[in-house]
């Protein structure tokens, strides 16, 4: 009798056991037949916002360089950013475009009171890139390559930003009340504010100057784009570039993994 106990509880945990894998694959299998769809949302989420200027597909980021001209024959590109990449990106971003007196870059970079605060955010960016040898900081590779070039400085001064967002910039610690205006202020004060000063500063240098080049980052674009339209400009061409972040297939495999170690405990 006690054996024939212990063979049928061994022969329910079997079954269940079988149960489980099967439910496993099926539900591996599912998943696996979905998740292209989830992602090509993302991908047409990810598009629409960024409006050409930043790309996604299933496998790679791509920022798109667009150039612009007016009845003067003056000529602007928008140089979209990533503040982290690959050498190869940097480089390919200024092929075709040599030194020339009347071209200048105007650059993106708040301005602080001390070089202390500057090499801050330097090292902040850099702990992003510490394990990928492959790349490299925007500030540490990319100003190298256009040294020879015009240039000019086209952003705030952190003392002119509101309170909030300098102390947020200063790595000050910020209060909870103060945390949640920080939110409200990204797009005013962040974005919008800084892409108006970019483009003023390509006004106040208009008349010497045939080619202002903007190389900054990739949010800022679509401010700076709609007011240089307002300015006269017109696009004229464009040319995307590759920058190499997390690939979605490897994001990919992760949830697999977790899927499966969650279901298999």
């Amino acid at each position: 009798m006690e054996a024939t106990s212990i063979l049928t509880h061994t022969v329910i945990e079997q079954l269940d056991n079988r149960r489980r894998e099967f439910f496993l694959g099926g539900t591996m299998l599912i998943f696996c037949a979905i998740m292209p769809f989830f992602l090509s949302s993302i991908v047409d989420c990810n598009v629409k916002r960024g409006k050409g200027f930043e790309l996604k597909n299933l496998h790679d980021t791509y920022f798109v360089r667009r150039e612009y001209i007016n009845n003067d024959g003056k000529r602007i590109i928008l140089m979209p950013m990533s503040h982290v990449g690959q050498k190869e990106f940097y480089e390919r971003l200024i092929e075709n475009i040599s030194p020339d007196e009347k071209l200048i870059f105007i650059d993106e970079g708040i301005r602080y009171n001390k070089k202390e605060q500057v090499k801050k955010i330097t090292e902040n960016i850099n702990k992003i890139i510490k394990k990928k040898e492959d790349y490299v900081c925007q500030n540490d590779y990319f100003y190298t390559l256009i040294k020879d070039f015009n240039r000019v400085n086209g952003d705030v001064h952190v003392d002119d930003l509101h309170p909030i967002l300098r102390k947020d910039y200063l790595n000050q610690e910020l209060n909870e009340k103060e945390k949640e205006i920080l939110k409200d202020l990204y797009i005013t004060e962040k974005i919008n504010k800084r892409d108006e000063i970019a483009v003023a500063k390509m006004k106040e240098i208009y008349d010497d100057y045939n080619v202002f080049i903007f190389p900054w980052g990739a949010s800022h674009m679509i401010g700076i784009e709609k007011l240089i339209s307002e300015s006269g400009f017109v696009e004229e061409e464009s040319r995307k570039f590759n920058v190499l972040f997390i690939r979605q297939e490897i994001i990919y495999l992760r949830i697999i993994k977790w899927l499966y170690d969650t279901i298999k405990t």
